[in-house]
């Protein structure tokens, strides 16, 4: 081997030393009970999304509901609406607290002997998000044109009295009224967007890791870990265990080597 190869080998080993034997039997011996997980719904609080309206378009409206609806931006729907996802929530809810723990400031796990259960749940919420899509999507849809519909007629006037400066190479230096409202109606219509591109973004998502050999060199995660998980005193047993059994061979191949 050259030097200069053994030298970058020596550097690589620097960066990243091998894992040692005990700590990888360690991971080993953890990851066969528990392991970490993302579980997260996407798309579903409706009631949280806002629609970007054009800043020299947010004057301050007079209609009582798009007041209540009109903030920095325009929320899609209301959020007492009973389109507003809050059932698909509580049943992911559900879920989480039947099968994951939670390790504060690191994440949340799942023991592996809940795991198939837990894919099955997440599996059936899926079948429901695909239902909730399905069933409301007409009623998206209308209600996502009435509140287009109210902001449209609350900020008509103004507008109508002073078009956006940017308007003016489409409508010329004095549009009339109607060429101002197909404007604006255009200009809500793509702000909005329609039912589909609400329901295109939901997704149920799962998402496995094993636990590191840094984790479970790091004291506080021990320390949170053991609180959360009863078992992890018998996962503890489960280690010293192969890890007495490991030094007993050892100590076997070394006496056959000196004999």
């Amino acid at each position: 081997m050259e030097r200069a190869d053994l030298q970058k080998t020596t550097q690589d080993l620097d960066a990243n030393p091998p894992v040692k034997f005990d700590l990888a039997r360690k991971v080993r011996v953890f990851n066969a009970r528990f392991e970490f997980v993302e579980f997260e719904l996407h798309g579903l609080f409706l009631s949280r999304k806002r629609v970007a309206i054009p800043s020299d378009l947010m004057v301050l409206a007079k209609d009582p509901k798009a007041q209540k609806l009109l903030r920095s931006s325009f929320q899609l729907i209301d959020e007492n609406s009973d389109l507003s996802g809050d059932r698909v929530t509580r049943l992911k809810q559900f879920i989480v607290k039947t099968y994951l723990i939670n390790l504060p400031g690191y994440g949340t796990v799942i023991l592996r002997s809940d795991k198939e259960k837990f894919q099955v749940a997440v599996k059936a919420l899926e079948r429901y998000v695909h239902r909730f899509q399905r069933r409301l999507k007409k009623k998206l849809q209308k209600a996502i044109d009435t509140n287009r519909e109210v902001l449209t007629l609350a900020l008509l006037p103004s507008v109508a009295k002073n078009p956006p400066v940017r308007w003016k190479r489409f409508l010329g230096e004095y549009p009339n009224d109607q060429q101002v409202e197909r404007m604006l109606r255009r200009e809500l219509t793509g702000a909005f967007g329609d039912s589909d591109d609400v329901f295109h973004d939901m997704n149920v998502k799962a998402i496995f890791k094993g636990v590191t050999y840094e984790s479970l060199s790091d004291p506080d995660f021990m320390r949170i870990a053991s609180q959360a998980i009863p078992l992890l005193d018998t996962l503890h047993d489960e280690f010293d265990a192969a890890k007495a059994e490991g030094q007993t061979e050892g100590e076997r191949k070394g006496s056959i080597e000196a004999s």
